[in-house]
């Protein structure tokens, strides 16, 4: 299970840079009339926390709780044709 969950962070962030990824996610939050401060407040997130994925690689756990939140797919995130 483990190297399940690996594999598919790894094929999500080769999908997308993790700029686009966090792009799309800002999207998805202003279509549900959310802010990222919310999110990561409800999610237990620091400040900041998604919007420093454009820098640095989004732990698994967090990407999940995130997708989960906004009721989304993890491939979702990763494609722009979903």
């Amino acid at each position: 299970r483990g190297f399940r969950i690996i594999s598919l962070l790894s094929d999500i962030l080769e999908e997308c840079s993790l700029s686009d990824l966090v792009d799309r996610i800002e999207v998805t939050l202003k279509e549900k009339k959310l802010t990222f401060n919310r999110v990561e407040h409800e999610l237990g997130f620091g400040n900041g926390t998604i919007k420093r994925w454009k820098e640095q690689s989004p732990r698994l756990d967090k990407l999940i709780k995130v997708a989960e939140y906004l009721n989304v797919s993890l491939d979702y995130r990763s494609s722009p044709n979903r």
